[in-house]
């Protein structure tokens, strides 16, 4: 029996988590302009619904904002990854410490 090596190959990053990686640079150069009394919310829906963005995470071909509207209810945007558009604003934080995406 002949006894053949056996190796891991590196994980191949797909599309959307490319789509993913890059919007991640973009978040966090716009975080870094933002002053301790702001945080960064998103527009959705046509500027209809202002996201303080939590978080963002994507699943599959979605890429997910994860976040609560002006009123502090739960709010949640889903766009796929060819579609994302994101409109990033500077808003008053709503609460003691502004939101930050963990970086």
């Amino acid at each position: 029996m002949v006894d053949t090596p056996s190796f891991d190959l590196p994980k191949m990053k797909s599309i959307p988590e490319h789509s993913y990686d890059a919007l991640m640079q973009e978040v966090k150069r716009f975080q870094r302009t933002l002053g301790d009394d702001k945080e960064m919310g998103i527009v959705a829906n046509g500027g209809g619904l202002i996201i303080h963005v939590d978080a963002v995470r994507y699943s599959g071909q979605m890429i997910v904002f994860s976040g609560v509207d002006s009123n502090g209810n739960d709010a949640r945007l889903v766009q796929h990854y060819t579609q994302t558009n994101v409109q990033m604003i500077s808003v008053s934080k709503l609460e003691d410490q502004p939101r930050r995406i963990g970086f």
